[in-house]
C-alpha cells in the first residue's frame, strides 16, 4: 500500500477540484445551450406567427360557391370533430349561426382552419377546390371573420 504524502494529498484535492470544476462548466454549457435553444425557438415561432399574420392580413378562406353541399358538410364535420378547431361560433344561438346555411357555416369553419394553419393557401383549397381565398371581408354585423 502506498503512503500518502502531502504532495499526493494535494494532487488528489486538485484533481477532485478539477473534475468538479469541469463538471460544473459542462453543466453550465448545457444550461446555456438549452436557454439559447429556448429563446431561439420562441423568436422563430413568434417571427413565423407574425409573418403568417401579416401574410394573411385581408385574406379569408371561404367555401367555394360551386362546391357540392355534401362536400361542404363533410368538411364541416371533419374540421369540427378536431379538438384543435373551435366550431362553437356556428352553433344555434352563437354569433355565426345566422345565416343558417351550409355555405356560410363552411366559410366560418374554413376560415378558422385557415388561420389555424397559418394561412397556407393550399390548406384553404382542401385538395378539392371546396374552399377559396378571398380579399373581401365576409363578416356580417354579428359574425366577424378574423
Amino acid at each position: 500500500m502506498e503512503h500518502l504524502t502531502f504532495t499526493g494529498i494535494k494532487k488528489m484535492v486538485i484533481n477532485t477540484f478539477n473534475c468538479k470544476f469541469e463538471l460544473a462548466m459542462a453543466t453550465l454549457g448545457l444550461i446555456f445551450c438549452a436557454l439559447l435553444l429556448l429563446f431561439t425557438s420562441s423568436a422563430v415561432s413568434e417571427a413565423h406567427a407574425n409573418r403568417a399574420e401579416s401574410a394573411s392580413a385581408g385574406k379569408y378562406c371561404v367555401a367555394n360557391p360551386t362546391a357540392d353541399e355534401k362536400v361542404l358538410l363533410g368538411r364541416i364535420q371533419y374540421y369540427c370533430s378536431s379538438p384543435l378547431i373551435d366550431c362553437k361560433a356556428i352553433q344555434p344561438g352563437e354569433a355565426c349561426f345566422e345565416p343558417n346555411n351550409t355555405f356560410f357555416h363552411a366559410s366560418v369553419v374554413f376560415n378558422i382552419y385557415y388561420k389555424f394553419s397559418h394561412c397556407a393557401e393550399d390548406q384553404c383549397h382542401h385538395g378539392d377546390g371546396s374552399g377559396m381565398v378571398i380579399t373581401t371581408d365576409p363578416s356580417t354585423p354579428e359574425c366577424h371573420f378574423v
